[in-house]
C-alpha cells in the first residue's frame, strides 16, 4: 500500500518577517512572554532580522533585560552590515533618540533621510530631534577642565573661580583634579538654586555661585583630628607611588539651613563634630560636638528650631536649636547607616543600613514612625516631594504609612547606587532619577523605560565613579559628582519621544508555505549533491540560499556552508556579524580574562580568576567548568589542546609561583617556583611538556627608593618537574605580546618602547632585535612554519618581518589614530585580518594592502586585552576588561578546487606538522640538574619525523581549517614522506 509523503515542516522555514509580525500581535495583546518567544524564532531564522532586533532589544530595554548599551551594539552592528539600507539608520536613530543622544540620533536619521528623501516618516522623526536640546545645551556647567590642584596645604578661602586655578601657582604637582582634590561625598542646593555645595575627602566644603561659576568659598573643616598619611598608586607602564599628608577631619554630609534669618551651611564632620557657617563674612565656623564618632549627615529642620544628626555607629540624634541641647536618641538594630534622608518639610528622616532596614523617625519626639524591611544591603534612600512614599537605592517605591511595597523598577538603568525621586504632577510624581558608578539616568516612573542618560566621561583608561547626584529645588538642574573630584551641572529638559515597534512586510501563508518548499526543496538537492559528490552543484545550490535574505545567517544554510568550507577554500569575506556576547562578574585583572576558541570554532574557552569553563556557540551554553584552586591566583595562558591551565600565584609575598591545573578536573600538575615578578603570559610547547614564561621583573609597586626596573625575563620550564630550566633577561620595556612556534624553537616577544625580541629557545640566546615600529606592539601572529611574522602596533602600522632578518619586508599603514590592535594571518598568508581601534575589523590584500572588507565591531564597553580567531577563520573572539568576551561570525565565500595531489601551498603546514613530529636531541636527567648542554638537546628538535595514523588524520584537519581539503589524502602523504627524508638528511649533515 502506497503512502502519501509528508509534506514537510514549513513551520521551520516561516520567514523571520512572519516571526517578527506574531510577536507584535502577541505584544500588543499584552502576552510578552509569546512575543519574546517568537522573536527569538525569528532571529533563528535570521541572526540579523532588523525589524526583529529593533523591537526585541528596545522592549528589553525598556523592561530592563538587557543595558542601553547592548540595544545600541546589535543596532549599530546591523546598521553597519547593511551599508546603505535607510532602515537600518533610521532604527538606530529613532533608538539613540529615545535613549537621549540626540546629536548621534541626528547623524542617523539625517543619514537615513539622505537615503529615503521622500519618506514623510524620517523627515517627521527628524524634525523631532532637532527640537530637543543639543548635547551642549544639557550641559550648564562643567567644572571638570582638568585644573591642576595640588596637596591639601593649597586649600585657601580666596573666592577665585575655578577656571583661574593653574598649576604654576603652587609648589607640588600631584595629579590632575577637578573641583576637589579627593572624593566628592555630598552635594548641596540653596534653598533658591543660586548656590551649589560640595562636601570632600580633601578637607574642605566648596560653595559655588551657580550663575557665575565662581567658587565663592573654600572652607575647611576644622582641625580637630591628626592629619593622617595617605597614597598615591598609579600603573600604566611604569609604576608612580608617593605618600602625601591627608586632613584628618573632613566633611561628609552638608545641607543649606535658614537660621537666625541668614542663609548658612551645615556639615557633618568624621571627628563627631557638626560645623556651622556664616555665608556672610569670614567667620569662624560653630563648632559643635553631638556624637563619639563620625557623624553621616546633619540637617537642621524647616523650621529652624530643631535639628537632627546620624553617626556612623548607628546612632540618631534631635537637637533644640540654638543652644544644640539633645532632645531625644534612638539607635538602628545594626550600626551600619549608609544612607539617609530628610523629608522637604522637615518632619521624617529616614536611615537605611547594610542590614537592609528602613527606619523613619518623627524628628521633633523621635517617636519611630516606620520601619521597612528590604532583601539587599542599602546604600542610600529618598523622600518623595510629599514626604508620603520613599525610593531606595534598589529602585523600590514604598508607602511609609503602610509600608507597603508599591513598585520595583525594573529599567537596567535603575540599578544603581541611589535614586531621587522627582514630582511630576501626581502625587508620588512619574520620573526618577537615578545614577550608577557610570552614568545617571531619568526613568519613567509609570512605564519604566529611560528618558535620558547622562554617561559620566572617563579618563586615561581608568574609569572614575560617580559619588553623589542632587536635583536643585526647582527640579530643574541635576548636579553629580565623582571620586576624583569632578563636578558636573545638567540642566533638565522633558522628553515626550517614545519609539513604536517596528512591523515586518506581510506575506501570506501561500507565500511563506511556497518559500518552506523552495526551501526544503534545496536542501534536499545538496544532500543528494554531496553523496554523489558532486561538490560544484552542492555549492551552487548553497549560494542560492544564502542569497536569500531570510535564509543567508539560518541554521541549515551555516550547517552546509561549513560542511563545504572543509572541501573548498574560502575567497573573500562576505560580511560579518556579532553572534555571541558573555557576560561575566569582575574586571579581569594582571593577565586578565582569556578567551580561546577551539580550531573549528565550535567552541569557546573563558578563562579568569574565577574559573575555567567551556562553551558551545551554537547554541551557546556552558558544558563545563572547574573553579580557580585558590585565592590570589590570576589567569595566564592556556595549552593549545585547552587541557593545561597556567595561573600565576600572587599569595606569597615576594615570591610569585606558577600553578600549572588541569581544565578537565581543576586538579594541580605541576607548581614552578622561583618566580621573580608577575607572569604576563605563557605558552606550552605542542606536547605540553615545557612552558614558557614572560615575567615583567620589575615589582608591582615601587617606592620612590626604588629605582624603575623594566627588563622581562623569559623563563623556561619543565612541565612535569616544575624544573627551571632557562632564564633569560631582556631588553628595556614591558611586554605587551607574545608569539612561539608550536614546537618551541623560537620565541618573540614585543615590548611598550616597540622592539620586537627574537629567542632562539634551544640555545637561550636572541637572535634579532627588530626595531622597526615606532611605539607599542599590541598582536604578534607566526604562519604555520614560521615564514611569517606579521605584527600589530599602536604607531597605526601593521608589519611583515623576516624571523631571520633584523628588518620588516612589508607595511601595510591603518586609518587609525589609536594604531591597530588584534592582527591574524588568514587565507594562506594572502590576507591579514585585524582590528583598528576606531571599533572595525578589517581584511587587508597582505601583499598590496588593499582595504577587502571592513567591519563595524560596535562600541566595546572597555579596553580589549586578548583574541582569538578559530583556525578555519570562522569565528573570532574578543576579551575586555570589565568582563565581557564577544564573538564574531566570519561569513566567507567558497570556492572548490578540483581535487588534487599536492598544492605548494599547503608546504607552510607540513613543515610544522614534520617540526613537531621531530624526536628531542636529548633526554633531561631525573636525578639532578641539567647542565647547559643537556638543556640545549632536551629542547632541540632533530632526526626523521615520525607519525602515526592518528597524527596523520589530524594533519588532514588541519589542513582542511586552511582550506586545502580538497588535497588527496594519498598525495599528501606522499609529500610528507619525500618532506620527511630531506630532514633525516639535514639532521644528518648537521643542518
Amino acid at each position: 500500500m502506497a503512502t502519501q509523503p509528508s509534506a514537510p515542516d514549513s513551520s521551520r522555514y516561516i520567514p523571520a518577517d512572519v516571526w517578527n509580525n506574531r510577536a507584535i500581535d502577541a505584544f500588543e495583546a499584552g502576552d510578552t512572554a509569546t512575543a519574546e518567544a517568537h522573536w527569538q524564532r525569528a532571529l533563528e531564522r535570521d541572526p540579523q532580522h532588523l525589524e526583529t532586533i529593533f523591537n526585541q532589544s528596545l522592549h528589553q530595554w525598556r523592561t530592563g533585560q538587557i543595558s542601553d548599551e547592548r540595544m545600541l551594539f546589535r543596532l549599530e552592528e546591523v546598521a553597519a552590515n547593511r551599508g546603505h539600507d535607510w532602515l537600518a539608520r533610521y532604527v538606530l536613530g529613532q533608538a539613540l533618540l529615545e535613549r537621549g543622544e540626540v546629536e548621534r540620533a541626528r547623524a542617523e536619521l539625517s543619514a537615513a533621510l539622505a537615503l529615503n528623501p521622500g519618506s514623510s516618516e524620517i523627515r517627521q522623526t527628524l524634525d523631532l530631534a532637532n527640537a530637543e536640546p543639543t548635547a551642549d545645551d544639557l550641559v550648564l556647567h562643567d567644572y571638570g577642565a582638568d585644573i591642576h590642584i595640588f596637596g591639601p596645604s593649597t586649600l585657601h578661602d580666596d573666592a577665585l573661580p575655578v577656571e583661574s586655578m593653574e598649576a604654576e601657582a603652587y609648589a607640588e604637582l600631584l595629579s590632575s583634579y577637578a573641583a576637589h582634590l579627593d572624593t566628592i561625598y555630598e552635594l548641596a542646593w540653596s534653598s533658591d538654586g543660586g548656590l551649589l555645595a560640595s562636601s570632600s575627602r580633601d578637607g574642605s566644603v566648596r560653595v559655588w555661585d551657580m550663575r557665575s561659576g565662581e567658587c565663592l568659598r573654600v572652607l575647611l573643616a576644622p582641625d580637630l583630628m591628626p592629619p593622617t598619611k595617605w597614597s598615591i598608586r598609579k600603573r600604566d607602564v611604569y609604576v608612580e607611588h608617593r605618600v602625601i599628608e591627608r586632613p584628618g577631619n573632613y566633611p561628609i554630609g552638608i545641607s543649606f539651613a535658614r537660621t537666625g534669618g541668614e542663609e548658612r551651611l551645615l556639615a557633618s564632620l568624621s571627628s563627631g563634630h557638626v560645623a556651622l557657617w556664616s555665608l556672610v563674612g569670614d567667620h569662624a565656623p560653630d563648632v559643635i560636638e553631638v556624637h563619639d564618632n563620625a557623624v553621616i549627615a546633619a540637617h537642621i529642620v524647616a523650621d529652624g528650631q530643631s535639628a537632627i544628626t546620624a553617626c556612623a555607629d548607628g546612632t540618631v540624634r534631635g537637637w533644640s536649636l540654638p543652644a544644640w541641647a539633645q532632645t531625644w536618641e534612638d539607635s538602628v538594630s545594626n550600626p551600619h547607616i549608609r544612607g539617609t534622608a530628610i523629608s522637604r518639610d522637615g518632619r521624617s528622616f529616614a536611615t537605611c543600613d547594610l542590614e537592609a532596614e528602613i527606619k523613619i523617625w518623627d524628628t521633633v519626639s523621635g517617636e519611630v514612625r516606620q520601619r521597612i524591611q528590604e532583601k539587599r544591603p542599602l546604600w542610600n534612600i529618598d523622600f518623595d516631594p510629599d514626604g508620603d512614599h520613599l525610593i531606595t537605592g534598589n529602585n523600590q517605591l514604598w508607602e511609609i504609612s503602610s509600608g507597603r511595597l508599591i513598585h520595583t523598577f525594573q529599567a537596567i538603568a535603575a540599578t544603581g547606587q541611589m535614586s531621587y525621586f522627582r514630582s511630576a504632577g501626581s502625587h508620588v510624581g512619574g520620573v526618577i532619577h537615578t545614577y550608577t558608578s557610570s552614568g545617571i539616568a531619568t526613568l519613567d516612573a509609570h512605564n519604566p523605560r529611560t528618558l535620558r542618560r547622562y554617561p559620566w566621561s572617563y579618563g586615561h583608561g581608568e574609569g572614575h565613579l560617580l559619588t553623589a547626584v542632587q536635583l536643585d529645588p526647582f527640579e530643574s538642574r541635576l548636579a553629580a559628582a565623582s571620586d576624583e573630584g569632578r563636578l558636573r551641572v545638567w540642566q533638565l529638559r522633558s522628553i515626550d519621544y517614545r519609539a513604536e515597534l517596528r512591523r515586518s512586510q506581510e506575506r501570506s501563508n501561500a507565500e511563506i508555505a511556497a518559500a518552506a518548499n523552495n526551501v526544503e526543496s534545496i536542501l534536499g538537492k545538496i544532500r543528494q549533491a554531496l553523496e554523489r559528490n558532486d561538490d560544484a552543484v552542492a555549492l551552487n545550490l548553497l549560494n542560492s540560499l544564502r542569497a536569500a535574505e531570510e535564509m543567508a545567517r539560518a541554521p541549515e544554510t551555516l550547517h552546509w556552508t561549513h560542511r563545504l568550507e572543509r572541501r573548498g577554500r574560502r575567497t573573500n569575506l562576505r560580511g560579518a556579524w556579532q553572534s555571541a556576547i558573555f557576560e561575566f562578574e569582575g574586571e579581569g585583572l594582571g593577565g586578565g580574562r582569556i578567551a580561546s576558541l577551539s580550531s573549528d570554532g565550535k567552541q569557546l574557552v573563558s578563562f579568569d580568576q574565577g574559573s575555567f569553563g567551556i562553551w558551545n556557540l551554537d547554541p551557546v551554553e556552558l558544558i563545563h567548568t572547574v573553579d580557580s584552586p585558590g585565592e590570589g591566583l590570576t589567569p595566564v595562558g592556556l595549552s593549545s589542546d585547552h587541557q593545561l591551565a597556567v595561573w600565576q600565584d600572587w599569595s606569597s609575598s615576594g615570591n610569585w609561583p606558577i600553578l600549572v591545573t588541569s581544565t578537565r578536573t581543576g586538579n594541580a600538575v605541576a607548581r614552578m617556583d622561583g618566580g621573580s615578578s608577575y607572569a604576563e603570559f605563557a605558552r606550552f610547547s605542542h606536547d605540553n611538556r615545557f612552558l614558557a614564561t614572560v615575567n615583567d621583573s620589575a615589582p608591582v609597586l615601587m617606592t620612590q627608593e626604588e629605582p624603575a626596573e623594566n627588563n622581562y625575563e623569559l623563563s623556561v620550564w619543565e612541565v612535569a618537574t616544575g624544573r627551571l630550566l632557562r632564564r633569560l633577561r631582556g631588553s628595556d620595556g614591558v611586554t605587551l605580546a607574545l608569539a612561539m612556534t608550536d614546537w618551541f624553537s623560537d620565541a618573540f616577544i614585543a615590548t611598550e618602547t616597540g622592539s620586537l625580541d627574537h629567542w632562539d629557545i634551544p640555545t637561550g640566546s636572541i637572535e634579532s632585535i627588530l626595531n622597526e615600529h615606532t611605539d607599542r606592539i599590541h598582536s604578534i601572529d607566526v604562519n604555520a612554519d614560521l615564514s611569517q611574522l606579521v605584527t600589530a602596533s599602536e604607531d597605526d602600522t601593521v608589519r611583515f618581518w623576516h624571523a631571520d632578518t633584523s628588518a620588516s619586508y612589508r607595511q601595510l599603514n591603518g586609518y587609525s589614530e589609536v594604531g591597530v590592535g588584534f592582527v591574524r594571518i588568514v587565507n594562506d598568508g594572502q590576507a591579514v585580518l585585524h582590528e583598528e581601534w576606531t571599533d572595525c575589523l578589517v581584511l587587508r590584500d597582505a601583499v598590496t594592502g588593499e582595504r577587502l572588507r571592513q567591519f563595524k565591531l560596535s562600541r566595546a564597553p572597555s579596553w580589549r586585552f586578548e583574541g582569538s580567531l578559530s583556525a578555519n577563520s570562522r569565528w573570532l573572539a574578543l576579551g575586555f576588561y570589565g568582563g565581557q568576551i564577544r564573538v564574531w561570525y566570519l561569513d566567507w565565500n567558497i570556492e572548490i578546487p578540483e581535487p588534487a595531489d599536492w598544492d605548494e601551498g599547503a608546504r607552510p603546514f607540513l613543515n610544522a606538522f614534520l617540526r613537531r613530529q621531530q624526536p628531542y636531541a636529548g633526554e633531561l636527567p631525573a636525578d639532578r640538574e641539567p647542565s647547559d648542554e643537556e638543556i640545549r638537546l632536551a629542547l632541540t628538535k632533530t632526526g626523521r619525523p615520525v607519525w602515526s595514523d592518528d597524527d596523520f588524520a589530524a594533519l588532514q584537519v588541519e589542513l582542511q581549517d586552511a582550506g586545502y581539503g580538497w588535497l588527496r589524502p594519498q598525495g599528501v602523504q606522499a609529500e610528507l614522506e619525500r618532506m620527511a627524508d630531506t630532514f633525516a638528511a639535514n639532521a644528518a649533515a648537521g643542518q
